[in-house]
């Protein structure tokens, strides 16, 4: 794509079912890979990438850990099929994004799901990324420390 609009536009005709094949076809190409302990597979997404995180976890009871940056949830009916512990990062100034939260964490608790959210004071939809509001800020390298711990204990290394 040649700027962010013919980006956003491209992903929003992405079906999920597209998206969840190519996922299937990386997840099995990792976990041939030598140098990768097989089924310590997990996800990361940010923004649109947060949502098709959340949403593979949904379509594959093998991966091991899913990260959700600033993304929006699956259906909650979906939910039920997650295996894997999610992680959610999320903006304190994101309000599209962050009033799902309760409900997502209703759904998942629910479900005898594992779903720690955790916002971040401070910071907008984003911040992860250079140039976005909190990105120069501790609450940016404080998301990133939480992330490396949570796959550390749900993948080891």
């Amino acid at each position: 794509p040649k700027d962010e609009v013919e980006a956003r536009q491209l992903m929003g005709e992405l079906e999920d079912k597209r998206v969840t094949v190519d996922l299937d076809a990386t997840y099995r190409y990792l976990n041939n890979l030598l140098a990768v302990d097989k089924g310590k597979i997990g996800t990361i997404g940010f923004c649109w990438g947060g949502g098709q995180s959340f949403r593979y976890a949904t379509n594959n009871p093998n991966l091991r850990a899913a990260v959700v940056a600033y993304g929006p949830p699956p259906d909650t009916a979906a939910m039920n099929r997650i295996k894997a512990p999610v992680l959610g990062i999320y903006g304190e100034d994101d309000a599209r994004i962050n009033e799902s939260l309760p409900m997502v964490t209703a759904a998942m608790q629910s479900s005898g799901k594992t779903f720690t959210s955790e916002v971040y004071p401070g910071t907008g939809h984003g911040f992860l990324k250079p140039g976005r509001q909190g990105y120069n800020t501790p609450e940016r390298e404080r998301a990133w420390k939480r992330i490396l711990e949570f796959y550390r204990a749900r993948l080891g290394k």
